[in-house]
């Protein structure tokens, strides 16, 4: 409970933040769901928050696995960093200035990314930045990669996702506040 009282405190005095209160474990659950049999060795997510995904997401991946995260707020940054694990890279900045560094990065090192899930609040940004950021994202990830969007309250992202990412699908989570989407689609 207090977990989900900071979550709420902390959303509340930083408009950056779209989600009202932490994700359900049914969405927790739908976007570990659209995991499942992938190989996961890479793995990035936008907008983890206080980690309700991010610690799930550790439990999938090999001990040699990496996963990234990117948030912009710093009390977050703070909650994250509590979370002991050496596979776990938290970088404290916004997507529009992380990606191209990661993208860089991922180039030197000849890897591809398998899953990107992300919370953000695509609402939030225009419609070059949103068609940036998918295409980003599909640039980094391996063929067959996993693109995970969640805690969207509108279908926003249909289009957007589906210009550059296929076998895009969409479900409904009613079981959260607010009721979301969840958009999945492969390279």
């Amino acid at each position: 409970m207090k977990k989900k009282l900071n979550f709420i405190k902390t959303a509340a005095l930083d408009p950056n933040i779209g989600a009202v209160a932490r994700s359900s474990r049914y969405v927790v659950k739908t976007v570990l769901s659209k995991l499942k049999g992938e190989v996961l060795n890479q793995v990035w997510e936008y907008g983890p928050g206080d980690g309700v995904v991010t610690r799930e997401i550790l439990k999938l991946l090999p001990k040699n696995g990496k996963l990234t995260v990117i948030e912009t707020n710093a009390h977050f940054v703070r909650s994250l960093k509590q979370i002991p694990d050496a596979r776990l890279e938290i970088i404290h900045g916004t997507i529009q200035e992380t990606l191209p560094r990661l993208l860089k990065q991922i180039s030197l090192e000849k890897i591809k990314v398998d899953a990107t899930i992300s919370s953000v609040p695509f609402s939030f940004f225009t419609p070059r930045e949103r068609d940036q950021i998918i295409r980003q994202t599909s640039s980094a990830l391996r063929d067959d990669g996993k693109f995970v969007v969640f805690n969207q309250y509108t279908p926003l992202m249909f289009f957007p996702i589906k210009k550059h990412l296929k076998k895009l699908r969409l479900s409904y989570e009613f079981r959260n506040l607010p009721p979301c989407f969840i958009f999945s689609a492969k390279k």
